[in-house]
């Protein structure tokens, strides 16, 4: 925060690696409110630039980070997984455009369709993530 108000423009400077430092935040893990907000608030543009490596908006990377867990800190995932819903929604907010040309469907999906979907797109994504 004290660089962003010291150099409000320091959140469009990329790295060697033109990663943007918002980028480099969601990739880090952090949340709305562990600095992500205030490289919002300084340069909001930046919700709509892809990131150079992945080729992701910044909602979508938000949305690519998986965390794995053990029966002991379950609720400290389902915590982080809230505040990563709530980095996404912030994200969105910025510019619902980004979604608007997603196909449409107006069949009703079931539970299992979705969660197929979801794991197919994880293991075409990420094919060696779940094995040890």
């Amino acid at each position: 925060e004290i660089l962003i108000r010291a150099y409000p423009h320091s959140c469009l400077v990329a790295n060697k690696r033109n990663n943007l430092p918002l980028h480099l935040a969601i990739k880090s893990g952090k949340t709305f409110n562990e600095g992500v907000g205030t490289l919002l608030r300084a340069c909001p543009e930046t919700a709509n630039i892809i990131d150079r490596e992945t080729k992701l908006y910044p909602f979508q990377l938000s949305a690519s980070i998986v965390e794995f867990t053990d029966d002991d800190t379950k609720v400290a995932l389902r915590n982080q997984s809230e505040k990563r819903l709530d980095l996404i929604f912030q994200l969105l907010q910025r510019n619902p455009n980004l979604i608007q040309n997603y196909p449409q469907t107006t069949k009703k999906r079931s539970n299992e369709e979705i969660a197929s979907c979801c794991q197919e797109f994880v293991s075409k994504t990420k094919p060696n993530l779940y094995q040890k």
